[in-house]
């Protein structure tokens, strides 16, 4: 198929999903721009239901012609968020991400996201998950659109084949008791530092909002709370970066058992 006008219905609901992020969740589906995430959806066995293509067909797409839509660059880049980009939107089918297919691990580190709006935050956490190869990242009490477009970009496309669960508090405890994961709550008051502790066994960050941080759930439920030592005149850091901080540590932790 191939469209040459900006007024064929295809056009048009393109341009109602890629503002309307509501309309994507309620037909279940997302969009990812750009070859390289494009095939690491695929790889992930995510399932491609359009492939709307402003140039030339990538070599590593060419299984997938018959999904293919053709139109003219300036009408595609008219959409894209990434205007210098290669001219690739896909849509794709969402995926659960359920708390009971999680099969935990002895000593696995986990990211447990209480709350956290930005999606921006959750892509550069999955990339801090991915670098340290952590278990999973969990997402609780979360209203955040996980396949918003901006956490797809600042996760590199690392959000397609990280383990990650959606869950809420309640049910996140009870598992992680279960599965005896030790939970480290991040938390300024009553807290040490992170550096006194010890992250080799099974081990669960809980952050939160950079504004209000973490609920009184986990205040009261978390065997530790850790905060990382501020010098300056500012009492926190940004939580993809506090997130990166506590992965590296949990890793250097490991280092001697398993070298990276």
């Amino acid at each position: 198929m191939h469209i040459f006008s900006s007024s064929n219905p295809k056009i048009k609901r393109l341009k109602q999903l890629s503002t309307k992020k509501s309309l994507c969740k309620k037909e279940n589906i997302f969009l990812v721009e750009g070859e390289k995430e494009i095939t690491f959806a695929l790889a992930s066995n995510y399932r491609l239901k359009e492939l709307y293509v402003g140039g030339t067909l990538p070599a590593s797409l060419k299984n997938f012609t018959d999904l293919v839509v053709k139109l003219k660059a300036d009408l595609l880049n008219s959409i894209l968020y990434r205007k210098d980009g290669d001219s690739l939107l896909a849509i794709f089918e969402r995926k659960r991400h359920n708390l009971k297919d999680l099969k935990p691990t002895k000593d696995g580190i986990y990211f447990i996201l209480e709350s956290v709006e930005k999606p921006g935050n959750i892509g550069a956490i999955l990339r801090t998950a991915d670098a340290i190869q952590a278990e999973a990242v969990i997402l609780t009490n979360s209203n955040c659109d996980l396949y918003s477009p901006n956490a797809i970009r600042s996760s590199v496309g690392c959000l397609f084949f990280q383990k990650i669960a959606l869950t809420q508090n309640e049910e996140l405890y009870q598992w992680l008791q279960e599965n005896q994961i030790k939970i480290f709550a991040t938390d300024l008051q009553n807290s040490n530092n992170y550096l006194d502790e010890n992250y080799t066994s099974a081990t669960a960050f809980v952050l939160g909002t950079e504004n209000s941080g973490i609920s009184d759930f986990w205040k009261k439920k978390a065997g530790k709370r850790i905060k990382i030592p501020m010098l300056g005149k500012n009492d926190s850091l940004n939580v993809s970066v506090a997130a990166a901080i506590f992965a590296f540590e949990a890793k250097r932790q490991r280092i001697n058992e398993e070298p990276f």
